[in-house]
Parts: C-alpha cells; structure tokens; sequence
C-alpha cells in the first residue's frame, strides 16, 4: 500500500523506498511543485521538497563580496554577509577572533576589533 495514497502496487509496478516506508513513484512528490522527486530532496513538515523548491523556501546566504554561497561561517557585517577572508579583503582594519558562543553553543561566532 502507497504511504501517500493508501492503494495498493499493482502487480510488476514501480515502487519507490524512502524511511521504510513505500510510494508509487509519483506520489513521492514534492509538496510544492508537485513533481515526483527523482533526486535531491529534503524532509519537509511530514513531506518532502526537491531541491528547487528547498532552494527557493531556503535560500542561502550569498557572499557580498564575491557572490558564491556560502556554506561555511557567515560573517554579518552593515545587513550584508561574507565569506571571512572575502570581508577581511574589504575590511583589513578589522581582525576576526573566532571565539564560541556560549549562548547559542557555536563554533562560528566571531568578535571584530580593531587593529592598533
């Protein structure tokens, strides 16, 4: 039985696996597009987005500077993010220390001073 729909397989059909749990291929869809996933997916409120529609609901941060994404830390500086060696080129008279969060419990959080 279809987790999505509830019928049943017909006999030599398709079937599509995730989480143990079974889907005709195109009731394993994206929730907003509605088109079956056949790749990249990501878990979303007991359904699932392609990585289209993640990208769009989801956007990552782009780099100021350099406009790449980022995916390491996110430096926040003036409403505007960057890359740490991307903010450090625009701004040599700061000095990133990285230091931890205790507060949100993070790695990449940064304290900026200036040099003297």
């Amino acid at each position: 039985v279809c987790t999505k729909c509830t019928n049943t397989f017909p006999a030599g059909s398709r079937i599509t696996e995730f989480d143990g749990k079974q889907y005709h291929p195109e009731c394993f869809a994206c929730v907003d597009c509605r088109k079956a996933i056949t790749s990249q997916f990501y878990p979303f409120n007991n359904d699932y987005l392609c990585g289209t529609c993640h990208e769009q609901r989801f956007p990552r941060k782009r780099c100021a500077k350099c406009n790449s994404v980022i995916t390491s830390a996110v430096i926040t500086f003036a409403g505007a993010s960057y890359h740490a060696a991307c903010f450090l080129c625009m701004y040599p008279q700061l000095i990133l220390q990285k230091k931890r969060n205790k507060i949100i419990n993070q790695e990449n959080f940064y304290i900026l001073t200036e040099k003297y």
